[in-house]
């Protein structure tokens, strides 16, 4: 039996840095399922040195 108030994980989710693809700086932080998702993530958000949407990719 669990003890009251304790979570537990199977599976760690490792904190990764996404980096823009555009002007190469680390501006998002976020976490991933290295289990469910083995390659590089890549997502589209806003980076605030370019002032636009742009592409970010992970890095290690």
């Amino acid at each position: 039996m669990a003890k009251k108030g304790k979570v537990t994980r199977k599976v760690k989710r490792p904190i990764i840095k996404l980096m823009c693809t555009v002007c190469k700086r680390a501006s998002y932080s976020t976490r991933k399922n290295p289990k469910n998702t083995p390659d590089r993530l890549e997502r589209s958000k806003f980076c605030t040195i370019c002032k636009k949407r742009t592409p970010h990719k992970e890095t290690k």
